[in-house]
């Protein structure tokens, strides 16, 4: 048997949830922070993905792009859903673990 968590590049939800956090960023710095709509309020809800995207891109001085980092956000959100997966459903976890379940992460363009 197996679990596959998919992602797809080029995805909007992903983008969205990157300016939300560069917004966020920005705004933190003192620039004027606009109004968030319901919608932003959802994908700040990536936040921690897109900021560990960011992180791992930048993490020797580089300055990654929203689109550098919005493409790297869908492999770390493979990664963090699998992560999910395996925390909280024990019977996933049970059944990884004892070999009868494979958990693999995609991502497809």
């Amino acid at each position: 048997k197996l679990l596959v968590v998919l992602g797809h590049t080029k995805c909007g939800a992903m983008m969205g949830a990157t300016q939300t956090m560069l917004a966020a960023q920005q705004a933190a710095q003192g620039a004027a922070a606009p109004g968030k709509s319901a919608l932003e309020k959802l994908l700040a809800g990536l936040g921690p993905v897109t900021e560990q995207a960011q992180y791992e891109l930048n993490a020797n001085g580089g300055s990654a792009t929203a689109e550098e980092i919005a493409a790297h956000v869908v492999k770390v959100n493979v990664f963090a859903g699998m992560e999910r997966l395996l925390a909280y459903s024990e019977p996933i976890r049970e059944k990884v673990n004892s070999g009868e379940v494979q958990l693999h992460g995609a991502v497809y363009d």
